[in-house]
């Protein structure tokens, strides 16, 4: 009787572990456990593009594995996220050489359509960074589509990120996705897709709107208008550059219902003071904001908690329109441009600007500032030498609790163990530091020892955590605030 308790009882333990990292460590321990567990490791599949073949033959050798799928992850390695990705025992390590991007294609309509049989699938989310040259370019067969939209009415976030290939060629004009609360598309090189539009108008319960068309290369987007309405959506990020749409939308100005807002564009926007009155976070370009000044409009009466402004000038004091948000404004996020391109030369000299700033924002509880990466030789991040410059300017700010570094690439390294010993003077207030310019990125609680100031590594969150839109990367909720 005992020995029928142990498989209940090792279920009972994989149910209460949020990390998948660490359900598969728990099912390596031997094999009566890999047993036991092995079917739980197929609830939430996060794996690499890499790894497609062998996680479709597992699938095909043990399709009971995908009964309980309710989320399917895939990333290309081409930023690195590898780290962060669980690479599914037993499933084996990958390969040295790169599939075919007509394997790795069969290989994922395959693994979707033994899913979608079981209609559980909640979550479809797809980023490929590849280039042509690493065979990344991949385009879903009409079969693909099919097998998704045998789950449409269950699938809640549909999330496809390629720089390269024409994964949308495919997308049928009749895929039903009506219970479809998050949507996130970056469109590649060479796109086709006819149908977007279509998609956009069907979807009525979207809460969250995600659409990237930089200009990485030619693209056909038949029709696209963004003239769909969706009563209920709550966050939405465009980033257009190059696409041919009609002047002076109306899209912003008929979703009130928007709270956060993520604009890098060219587009003209029908937007006025009576626009977006819910607005709560804000996130624009610098050219977004010349095109369309009225979203930071002191008139406006907009209650922003959280701004977060990229590509700054390289002055500072031309924010002045910052100041008008003081009385709400409780995180504010810079992005400094490039980081090898000689940003880090000048940062001590943003240094007496930002404390000058920080005095008109009384208000204030965190602080980001982020680059971007630079494709050089000479690979530049943060340091630890920002950090500690950047601290001795916060001496007299008393509000501030939470300081973030970004580097989208992690080319940076780790704080040093003695400087986290001893983080010397910093104000009484500050309790968080976020270092994300590592590969292991790290959230450090600030503790005082007597004379001594101590930063201490945080629990690692889950690998996948809810990150629903930009707002999500802060250490604090200024939402609600």
């Amino acid at each position: 009787m005992f020995d029928a308790a142990i498989p209940e009882l090792v279920c009972e333990i994989a149910f209460h572990l949020p990390d998948a990292r660490d359900l598969s460590s728990l099912s390596q321990c031997n094999h009566f456990v890999n047993e036991a567990v092995a079917p739980l490791l197929f609830k939430d599949i996060q794996v690499s593009e890499k790894s497609l073949p062998a996680l479709a033959k597992r699938l095909l050798d043990y399709p009971e594995f995908a009964v309980q799928c309710k989320s399917l992850v895939v990333r290309s390695r081409q930023l690195g996220t590898d780290r962060q990705i669980v690479q599914l025992h037993p499933l084996g390590n990958n390969p040295d050489s790169t599939p075919s991007p007509r394997i790795l294609a069969s290989s994922m309509s395959f693994i979707v359509g033994q899913i979608s049989q079981h209609r559980r699938l909640e979550k479809f989310s797809w980023h490929s960074y590849g280039t042509p040259g690493d065979g990344m370019g991949l385009m879903f067969d009409a079969e693909f589509w099919r097998s998704l939209a045998g789950v449409g009415d269950h699938l809640q976030e549909f999330s496809m990120r390629s720089l390269y290939g024409n994964s949308l060629a495919m997308l049928p004009s009749n895929i039903g996705f009506q219970n479809l609360r998050i949507l996130r598309l970056t469109l590649g090189d060479h796109t086709t897709c006819s149908h977007f539009q279509e998609l956009l108008n069907g979807l009525h319960l979207l809460e969250h709107l995600d659409f990237d068309a930089r200009p990485w290369g030619e693209r056909t987007l038949g029709g696209i208008t963004f003239a769909s309405s969706h009563p209920r959506l709550n966050s939405l990020s465009m980033e257009l550059s190059d696409l041919q749409l009609p002047q002076d939308l109306d899209f912003l100005h008929r979703h009130p219902t928007i709270r956060a807002l993520h604009l890098e564009v060219n587009q003209s926007f029908h937007c006025d003071d009576t626009s977006l009155p819910n607005l709560k976070a804000l996130s624009l370009h610098e050219g977004t904001i010349r095109k369309l000044p009225a979203l930071v409009s002191l008139s406006a009466h907009r209650t922003i908690t959280h701004l977060r402004l990229i590509d700054m000038p390289s002055s500072l004091a031309s924010l002045n329109f910052v100041q008008g948000m003081a009385v709400s404004l409780t995180c504010l996020e810079l992005e400094l441009g490039i980081i090898g391109n000689g940003i880090l030369d000048r940062f001590p000299y943003w240094l007496p600007e930002m404390s000058e700033l920080f005095k008109l924002l009384p208000n204030l509880r965190e602080f980001g500032m982020m680059g971007r990466p630079f494709e050089s030789d000479k690979v530049e991040s943060f340091s630890s030498k920002h950090l500690l410059d950047f601290l001795a300017i916060l001496d007299e700010l008393s509000h501030l609790e939470a300081i973030r570094f970004y580097d989208i690439c992690k080319y940076g390294a780790e704080l040093p163990g003695s400087l986290l010993q001893n983080l010397g003077k910093v104000p009484s207030s500050l309790r968080y530091i976020k270092w994300e310019v590592h590969p292991d990125p790290k959230t450090y609680y600030i503790e005082r020892r007597d004379e001594v100031t101590i930063g201490t590594a945080m629990p690692r969150p889950p690998v996948e955590k809810n990150m629903l839109d930009w707002t999500s990367d802060s250490v604090l909720n200024h939402m609600y605030t």
